[in-house]
């Protein structure tokens, strides 16, 4: 990914170089450049992704001197993963994975989510964190893990839904599941 100035306003002074995306939260990009090379605040910049796609954002502020945060100028709506290097989606995807699976369905939110609130042992949490940390959820859906409480529930939450998709698909091939 090259992010560079996208101003012809810009001082042929001006620090120009390569940097990469270090967080994406909404509209607001954090983008780490090599030392010396931070362009001006205010300065919109040109964040062109592998597969040639652009976004613009400004600079609102250096964070240190290598690091600055910019706003989008337009929708980062689309998906925040593909704007990390390839070997960092991956992390992107285990990071969803284990905060779904930290939403284990609470007593106290019984009433607005319908669901039976429940205790998880630490143990339990701990191990099915650990898991997909390690990778071991990473064929599975992103939703799967979503308010269960151990890691073998959302297993069996995710067995069920690859069924349903595979009955859905056969149903609309028109052969039976």
């Amino acid at each position: 990914m090259s992010i560079s100035p996208a101003s012809n306003d810009t001082p042929a002074s001006a620090p120009r170089g390569v940097g990469r995306v270090s967080a994406l939260r909404g509209a607001i990009v954090d983008v780490v450049f090599e030392a010396g090379a931070l362009p001006p605040v205010e300065d919109a910049l040109s964040i062109i992704r592998e597969d040639g796609s652009r976004l613009t954002a400004e600079v609102e502020a250096h964070l240190d001197e290598r690091a600055l945060r910019a706003l989008a100028l337009h929708s980062t709506a689309l998906k925040i993963a593909e704007y990390f290097r390839a070997e960092d989606r991956l992390l992107v995807q285990r990071a969803r994975r284990l905060q779904r699976f930290l939403t284990q369905p609470f007593p106290v939110t019984e009433v607005f989510s319908e669901l039976l609130g429940r205790s998880v042992a630490m143990a339990d949490t701990l191990a099915g964190c650990k898991a997909i940390l390690a990778g071991e959820c990473d064929d599975w859906q992103e939703r799967s893990p979503y308010v269960v409480g151990t890691l073998d529930e959302a297993h069996a939450k995710e067995r069920a839904q690859v069924r349903t998709q595979a009955a859905g698909a056969s149903a609309s091939a028109g052969t039976p599941a």
